[in-house]
């Protein structure tokens, strides 16, 4: 008999906030399209909501130093060096030690200015979330100092 812990499907690698059509705000949950039509199932309530498809934004599955789910687009700072990073998905290049030469990779990375895109590591460890690339003035993060 199969262990009901590993057969759990980690609902987080499926999730995605977007900003909806109507109202205002994030919603997360998981995206569908109805007759053409954008929309996301929210994870709270069930209901289906119209979204504008421009701001849909994937988790990473991983949290900052405040426990918060990080997803595409926010933007992090590293609590150790104060450089602030966007967290992209997409093809990257990273560096293989072993056999010393850079490598296509798809996932998701980081990207700062005047730096290489890089891996994001363990976020929980040095990340701490500041605002979304679709956040509109007054509704960043209380942690933020960009807006």
């Amino acid at each position: 008999m199969e262990n009901n812990i590993d057969m759990a499907i980690n609902k987080e690698a499926h999730i995605y906030k977007v900003k909806r059509k109507v109202g205002s705000g994030w919603i997360m949950g998981f995206p569908l399209i109805i007759d053409n039509e954008w929309y996301i199932r929210s994870e709270n309530d069930f209901r289906n909501y119209k979204i504008d498809v421009k701001t849909l934004c994937r988790c990473t599955v991983k949290r900052n130093v405040k426990n918060e789910l990080i997803f595409e687009h926010d933007y992090i700072e590293s609590m150790g060096t104060s450089l602030v990073m966007e967290i992209c998905y997409g093809e990257y290049q990273a560096y293989c030690p072993v056999d010393d030469i850079w490598l296509p990779t798809i996932g998701f990375y980081a990207k700062a200015e005047n730096y290489k895109d890089m891996p994001i590591g363990d976020l929980p460890e040095y990340a701490l979330r500041l605002y979304n690339r679709f956040d509109k003035k007054g509704e960043e993060n209380e942690n933020s100092e960009q807006f």
